[in-house]
């Protein structure tokens, strides 16, 4: 058990966690029909799917498992390993690239590869990249029907939660996974704090102006969370293993959580994942949060 969820607490890590975000230079609008493209990420792997351009798509991270059709095709690593050797090989006209990668940049200045750096750190980021990919991609009319939807499904979330009290929400995105130690939780800056909003909630590390941050058990007791969201995207948990990561949390002292029973085991593989997938992932939230026969 500990090195498989060891293992997918890293992969959460690498692919949602820059704690800081450095300052984004101004953004070039990118207009062309690319046809041959390669992703970093898995986030916009099923954005690519969704706008129904799949077909365009000839290289995706090894961290893409969705659509299942992604994990058909031809793998270049991951955005801190890289595969550079295969990505020239598959010839793209366009690299998708989550935040900034010297080394890659390099690589497709050197064979013509138009780089695209995907803004996903928001929610207004994850609406821009879906509708700057719809136009680059010739698929304006269905980028713009995918906002429309998300956003519609995120306003009747938002509405139903209305008839809540907000719940203080502690979303951990990974950690020990023999402890609590190494705990990386979510920030202010996040798409995941606006979701946590939309769902009802109040993040218990909303004044930080980080995206993610680590925090100490002693950090994590003082705020009080009436709800844990544990987060072991991708894990395939039996009851026991569950007890065994809930136990850790029971250790940390008297919290409403815990004394409450309201930590929460997830193990969906979309939910540090900023994709059309998040119009779910806010339904789940709600359900989480204001639902006391969870878990």
């Amino acid at each position: 058990m500990r090195s498989r969820i060891a293992r997918w607490a890293l992969v959460a890590c690498v692919w949602t966690l820059p704690a800081c975000r450095p300052a984004e230079p101004a953004r070039e609008t990118i207009t062309n029909d690319y046809q041959r493209v390669v992703t970093m990420s898995p986030s916009t792997a099923e954005i690519v799917f969704a706008l129904g351009a799949g077909d365009r798509l000839v290289g995706v991270s090894r961290f893409c498992t969705y659509p299942p059709e992604a994990q058909q095709l031809p793998t270049i690593g991951g955005q801190r390993d890289p595969e550079l050797e295969r990505i020239v090989d598959l010839h793209p006209d366009l690299l998708i690239l989550r935040g900034h990668n010297d080394v890659v940049e390099q690589l497709c200045r050197e064979h013509a590869i138009q780089v695209y750096h995907d803004p996903t750190n928001t929610l207004d980021d994850l609406f821009v990249t879906i509708d700057e990919l719809g136009r680059m991609l010739k698929r304006q009319s269905q980028a713009k029907e995918l906002i429309d939807s998300m956003r519609r499904s995120l306003d009747d979330v938002r509405e139903r939660a209305r008839k809540h009290d907000p719940v203080r929400v502690l979303f951990v995105v990974s950690r020990s996974p023999d402890r609590l130690a190494n705990v990386f939780v979510v920030g202010g800056a996040s798409y995941l704090a606006s979701l946590i909003e939309i769902a009802g909630g109040v993040g218990v590390f909303n004044d930080s102006e980080m995206d993610y941050l680590e925090v100490s058990p002693e950090a994590i007791l003082s705020t009080r969370p009436e709800v844990i969201i544990d987060a072991m995207p991708g894990q395939n948990l039996d009851a026991a293993q569950r007890a065994t990561l809930i136990a850790h949390w029971e250790k940390l002292g008297d919290i409403p959580a815990v004394r409450n029973r309201r930590v929460i085991i997830v193990t969906d593989n979309y939910v540090t994942i900023p994709s059309p997938r998040i119009a779910i992932l806010a339904e789940d939230l709600a359900d989480w949060l204001h639902n006391k026969d969870n878990p």
